[in-house]
This record gives C-alpha cells, sequence and structure tokens, in this order.
C-alpha cells in the first residue's frame, strides 16, 4: 500500500487551480476585456474634451475599465480565498491518503473534522506528477495535493506506476 501524510497548503491549492486550463483563460479575457476597456474610455475622455459632451460615456467606460480589473484580481487570489476558506473550516487538518487496488481513502482528522472518503479511481477527472507534486482532482471539486516527499509508505516511482496502470491517459 501507498499512503501519503499531508496538510492543506497555499502552494497545493496553487497547484490545482494553476494546473487547470480554465483560469488562465479568464485571464486572457479579462485582459482582454480590460484593454478593450481602456481604448473606449481613452476615445471617450478625448471626445468629452473636444466637444464638451458625453460624460455619462466616459464614467461609463471607466466602472467597466475597473470591472474587468477587479476580475483579473478576483481570478488571480482565487487559490487564496479557497486556501483561506478551507482553515476557517478546520485549520490543524492531518490528510492520510492510502492508496489501494481499486480505489484510494482520504481521511480527514483535525479539532473540527474527522472524515473518511472513498475515491474510486474511475472518479479521477485529471491527475498529475509534476515539480515534486501530485495533484489528483475528483469529480468537480475535490483535490488532493501532496509532494513526492510526503508519501510515508511506498515511494512516488510506485506511486506513479499505480496511477498510471488505474488512469491510464487522466495521469500525465
Amino acid at each position: 500500500m501507498i499512503r501519503a501524510k499531508t496538510y492543506p497548503t497555499i502552494e497545493g491549492f496553487k497547484k490545482y487551480w494553476w494546473g487547470k486550463p480554465l483560469p488562465y483563460l479568464y485571464i486572457i479575457l479579462f485582459c482582454s476585456l480590460a484593454v478593450v476597456q481602456a481604448i473606449e474610455f481613452i476615445a471617450a475622455a478625448f471626445l468629452f474634451l473636444i466637444s464638451e459632451g458625453g460624460f455619462t460615456d466616459v464614467i461609463i467606460t471607466f466602472l467597466f475599465l475597473v470591472l474587468s480589473v477587479l476580475l483579473i484580481i478576483y481570478n488571480c487570489r482565487m487559490p487564496h480565498r479557497l486556501f483561506k476558506n478551507s482553515q476557517k473550516l478546520c485549520s490543524d487538518v492531518v490528510e492520510t491518503i492510502t492508496f489501494g487496488d481499486n480505489s484510494f481513502v482520504a481521511e480527514n482528522v483535525g479539532s473540527k473534522i474527522s472524515e473518511r472518503v472513498e475515491n474510486f479511481y474511475n472518479t479521477v477527472t485529471s491527475a498529475k506528477n509534476s515539480d515534486g507534486w501530485f495533484i489528483i482532482v475528483c469529480e468537480r471539486y475535490r483535490f488532493y495535493a501532496f509532494t513526492e516527499s510526503q508519501i510515508t509508505d511506498g515511494t512516488a516511482d510506485d506511486l506513479r506506476n499505480l496511477l498510471k496502470s488505474k488512469l491510464g491517459k487522466k495521469f500525465k
């Protein structure tokens, strides 16, 4: 059996969040929107100065520019918010993940939480091993992030081989 003992870290949340393509798409979208809004704002301000009209256009484009920038900041700060929310739930949680032949079990124990979750390999949507981290995502929002050094029983190579055999193309 392969076992890892871990706890939530901001680095793990960042690896999870930025490991998905969607946050990058959002940033590209909102940056594009911000550039367009900045151009519109400059044009509206220029027209306002020349014709002394269109003050409403200047205010509206400025508000959309501010909204675009806020959305970029919101998206970039998401891992920190996810981590902070998990810490509010239970700051001293220790997670032990035990990998078996048909499933892996995550036991979360802390002062405010004690749960045992069995995850079958067919519920894993993606998993990867990079930069010394294992990130395993199960069905939409449940994920497990831990470093290779946090594996207590077995080795990182053992876990890589197990995940390759159980997940196939889902493991990178």
